[in-house]
């Protein structure tokens, strides 16, 4: 998978993600677990921006 990727997330179970950790010879982020989601504060951060980067487009400027 290393000649086709920089890198790899795994959205699967602790011990999967930590078995194909091992095994690679690109980094592996752990995207999702039953436990921990890390990637999920980007997502949450993307959705923020999104929504008001949107809001801030359509608010007419006054300048006094």
């Amino acid at each position: 998978m290393s000649r086709y990727c920089h890198a790899i997330m795994v959205r699967t179970s602790p011990r999967a993600g930590e078995e194909l950790a091992e095994y690679a010879t690109v980094p592996v982020i752990n995207g999702l677990t039953d436990l921990l989601h890390p990637c999920q504060v980007l997502a949450d951060l993307q959705t923020v921006y999104a929504h008001y980067a949107d809001t801030r487009a359509r608010v007419p400027r006054h300048r006094c």
